[in-house]
Order: structure tokens, then sequence, then C-alpha cells
């Protein structure tokens, strides 16, 4: 099992930085969240800087680029229902998408991370699905060839590895689209862990983990989601993905400096898992 932290949790470092705390915490890898190639709210960006560059502040310091996680989605609704192909850009996202695969490949990156997203008025969440995998497969199409793979994060009306393992059914090829997870989401929809693990099998790629105390975000197993059992659950099922902790601080203001909370995190999670076997993809 690989550690690796989001830097929703340090907006304000610059890349440089954020390599330097990663490797000195001793995470394997991180996750660069990206708001595309216009305005940011990060000023670790990786849109905005050369990724030649990026990919090596990363490893010189032994940091793998696991995942560019973006805010891309596929749910864009065909208004009217025929005439609506013809008139609206229904490749909006598709070209989005494939810009970031070639970003993630030029810096070394493994992984592109998309949502669904949801339903829209009394549609079926078959129908959504169709919708969705029409287009996610022309972003997974696109890896080939790249050395990267997309993962599909749940969310929206796709809360359940259940959905998720639908969507992945749908839209994947050549075996380069797998499931990033989040239990705090799938517990909303009132999924368990080992639910999930069983459902997705070795589709499942990244765990998400995050806490909370009293509504704002909280150091790795200061919380009140249970990750500390996350974790463990992990463990006892031998799984060899990426365990990405998300801290928070890009939408909470008034948290300290992260330094700290993920230095505690790396520690959390390398000790959670050492030498287990391969039972789940590592990607």
């Amino acid at each position: 099992m690989r550690s690796a932290f989001s830097t929703i949790a340090c907006p304000e470092w610059s890349l440089s930085k954020v390599a330097q705390v990663a490797g000195r915490a001793r995470f394997h890898a991180v996750e660069l969240r990206t708001f595309g190639f216009g305005p940011s709210q990060l000023v670790c960006e990786p849109a905005h800087t050369d990724p030649a560059k990026t990919a090596g502040l990363f490893h010189a310091r032994g940091v793998a680029i696991h995942s560019l996680a973006t805010s891309l989605t596929f749910d864009d609704p065909i208004r009217p229902p025929v005439l609506g192909r013809v008139l609206m850009d229904q490749e909006r996202a598709v070209r989005q998408g494939r810009r970031m695969v070639d970003l993630a490949s030029a810096m070394e990156c493994e992984c592109v991370r998309v949502f669904g997203f949801r339903r829209h008025g009394s549609e079926s969440l078959k129908a959504c699905a169709r919708r969705i995998a029409e287009r996610l497969t022309m972003v997974v199409d696109h890896c080939r060839h790249k050395g990267v793979r997309t993962l599909i994060e749940n969310g929206g009306s796709f809360e359940t590895a259940g959905a998720l393992a639908d969507l992945i059914e749908r839209a994947d090829r050549d075996n380069l689209l797998f499931a990033a997870y989040s239990p705090a989401v799938g517990a909303s929809a009132g999924e368990s862990l080992d639910t999930a693990m069983g459902v997705l099998g070795d589709k499942l790629a990244t765990v998400k983990l995050r806490e909370s105390h009293g509504g704002s975000p909280a150091p790795l197993g200061e919380g009140e989601c249970g990750s500390l059992r996350t974790l463990e659950a992990l463990r006892g099922a031998g799984f060899a993905g990426t365990v990405v902790f998300e801290y928070d601080r890009l939408w909470s203001a008034g948290l300290d400096d992260p330094t700290n909370a993920l230095a505690s995190a790396a520690s959390r999670i390398a000790g959670a898992h050492p030498g287990a076997t391969n039972q789940h993809a590592a990607v």
C-alpha cells in the first residue's frame, strides 16, 4: 500500500515545497489537484508549470506523481433530447480530459482523476450512465500509448462501488479505467468498505481518506470518520494500491500549516500496512 496526499492540503505551497515535504515525510506519491489551464486557486497548480520541470522536482525527491485530480464530469444533459446532439457541444469535457491526459503523460504522472456525476430531472441511473460512458470512453481511449490511466471517483449519483463498477464496465478500454473510492462518500449511501472492495476487486486502485471533527477537517486518525479502521481493513485485505489523504484546507479557512498533519498521516499509513501482499491493483 502506497501513501500519498492531495495538494488540497497545501494550496499556498509551491510545487517545489510540495515535493520537498512529501520526500521528507516519506510519502510514496502525491495527488496534484488541478483546475486546468485557466484560473486556479492553487499556487501549486500543475497546469501552469512546465511538465518536465514538475516531473524533475518530484523525481529528485523520490516521490511519484500518482494523479492529476481534476474536477471533470461527463454528465451534461442533452437538451433538447434529439436536436441537442447537433446543437450542443457534446465533447467539451472530452477535450478537457484529453488535455489532462497529455499533461499527465508529459509530467510522468500515473493517472488522471475524473468524476461521473449525477442524473438530471427524472432520467434513470442507467440512462445517465450511458451518456457519461459514451464521453468517458473517449478520454480512456486517449490514454493508450500515453502511459496514463484514468481514475473515476465515486460521487453524485454514483456514490457506491456498484455504480462505479457499471461505469467502468461500460467505458473501459484495454484495462485503462480504474476506481478511486472514497469510503466517506460510500458510507453516506450506506455502503461498507468491505462491500466496496468486494465489488470493485482489482479495479480498486486508490482509496481516498479524510477526517473531520465537528464539521472541520482533522488530521488522519483524529476525527470522526474512522480512518484508522479503514486502514486496518485495507491492511487485512492486502490492498496494494494508493491511499490518498485529503486534508481539505483548500476550502476551509483558518487551519494551521499542514506539515505536521501530513507527516503524521504518512507515518500512520506506513504503520498500518508493513509488507502486505498484492490482492488489488497497484496503480
